[in-house]
């Protein structure tokens, strides 16, 4: 079952909360539960997007990066 837009926009705002949120151990638990809902769900085009994705996710140097390419890909569904 294909996720919409809508959905992917709706999970990211709840994880993009959390992230500038406190971060107590069920705040961390939460978030990894969410990035891989999102994960799961995101329309990547490739496998060299989503090692992409993947890189800028655990590097987390720039959150605009990351958020920019999410929401990129969330705007492709």
């Amino acid at each position: 079952m294909k996720t919409s837009c809508r959905e992917l926009k709706k999970l990211w705002k709840r994880y993009s909360k959390l992230v500038g949120s406190d971060q107590s151990e069920k705040v961390i638990d939460e978030e990894n539960e969410l990035i891989g809902e999102i994960e799961e769900k995101l329309p990547f085009k490739d496998e060299e997007e989503h090692q992409r994705w993947l890189d800028i996710l655990f590097t987390y140097k720039f959150w605009e990066d990351f958020e920019e390419m999410t929401l990129m890909i969330i705007e492709r569904r």
